[in-house]
């Protein structure tokens, strides 16, 4: 299969699996940010395939047809303001060489991604924690699961390039 033809398709494969996870959040009362936070696994995976390219097409695409498919909003907000555009923040982040502003580039669009959520489209269950613990917990409790994250997402990450991706590329 020709390089053009296979990203182009495996990218639509990772964003119609996005996709059923964000509906999946939708419609089911519990587990919503384990739903939305499992899209950036088929966002990694894109960015291993096709580059980082590929993987900001997916977070484009899933949020596009998002607009249109989900019949709760929610979701989508903590898929683009969140998880949807971190695998390409992380590899991008993981080229520098200074480890602590390595960090400083993953965590601050996650933290301005945390403020517009609880401040301007208000996703209730950030805005319920919020009043009852106060914004300053908020940051950094969702700073430190983000970095939980991040660690989990790197090992998910390492075990599809070494022991996954051979075998899709091989056929």
């Amino acid at each position: 299969m020709r390089k053009s033809t296979f990203s182009v398709t495996f990218g639509a494969l990772m964003s119609a699996f996005s996709l059923i996870c964000l509906y999946t959040a939708a419609v089911m009362p519990t587990g919503q940010l384990g739903f939305v936070g499992a899209t950036a696994v088929f966002g990694a995976a894109a960015v291993v395939e096709t580059g980082a390219a590929g993987g900001a097409a997916v977070f484009a695409v899933t949020a596009a047809l998002g607009f249109f498919l989900l019949p709760d909003k929610s979701p989508l907000f903590i898929y683009l303001f969140i998880f949807g555009y971190y695998p390409v923040v992380k590899v991008l982040a993981e080229r520098l060489k200074n480890p602590v502003l390595r960090w400083i580039v993953k965590l601050l669009p996650v933290n301005a991604g945390i403020f517009l959520l609880l401040k301007v489209f208000t996703v209730e269950s950030l805005d319920t924690l919020a009043g009852k613990t106060g914004i300053w917990l908020v940051f950094l409790a969702g700073s430190a699961i983000m970095i939980l994250f991040d660690v989990g997402l790197a090992k998910l990450t390492a075990y599809y390039a070494g022991a996954v991706s051979p075998k899709i590329r091989r056929r």
